[in-house]
């Protein structure tokens, strides 16, 4: 699971909670743990498990989508309307964890940014129409003692927000290092040494062995 969002969505903090981090025998670090709440396009249910969203919602049929477009309703996904199985599962509980995630908080003077958080304790809850509420609980324990108060002042407030996931680093591999099959290769003594096959220590031995053998 990958999850992110990205430009600013509009949700709501549940609720807030501070408590400090332990750092050796006497210092403390302020840290917060937020409950998340934000209506969004059934579409992120794709970055949950693919197959998600086409087993809850389904394509309008023709009389409900030309009813929708006449009623100038905001077309928010190409599959709108909410399965059977949708509306009897209800509210979905996902267990899954996203660890060294960015959330930014926008507002008028500057964003609040947590970063290194971690984000679980999901709740899906799909809305026909094309929608589903999404909560999660987010913990930061990288905060200052100012930011921890601008934190405890969101309780229950609406706020426009992003997530990001964290970023995946790929490393480049060494042009002189060995690849995994060059690497048995050497292990096994059949690397090639001007042009020829490279023999192993055993049959080394054994050729060593003959020799001698022949000079007694």
């Amino acid at each position: 699971m990958r999850l992110e969002f990205i430009g600013k969505t509009k949700g709501k903090v549940t609720k807030v909670g501070g408590f400090t981090i332990k750092l050796g025998q006497k210092d403390t670090r302020p840290a917060a743990q937020l409950r998340i709440m934000a209506t969004v396009s059934n579409a992120i249910l794709d970055k949950f498990a693919p197959g998600m969203r086409e087993f809850l919602f389904e394509k309008a049929k023709g009389s409900e989508k030309a009813q929708k477009q006449l009623e100038g309703v905001e077309v928010v996904s190409d599959l709108p309307i909410l399965r059977e199985p949708g509306a009897k599962l209800g509210a979905l509980h996902w267990e899954d964890e996203q660890t060294g995630c960015t959330f930014t908080v926008d507002r008028a003077i500057d964003p609040i940014v947590l970063r290194d958080c971690k984000v679980n304790k999901f709740k899906i809850v799909s809305k026909d129409g094309g929608t589903v509420q999404v909560f999660y609980t987010l913990t930061s324990g990288e905060l200052d003692p100012e930011t921890a108060g601008q934190v405890l002042l969101m309780n229950q407030q609406d706020i426009l927000f992003e997530l990001a996931a964290p970023q995946v680093v790929q490393q480049e591999i060494p042009q002189d290092q060995d690849l995994p099959e060059k690497a048995m290769k050497r292990a096994h003594g059949a690397e090639e040494e001007g042009g020829k096959p490279r023999k192993s220590v055993a049959q080394k031995v054994a050729a060593n062995a003959g020799r001698v053998k022949r000079r007694a």
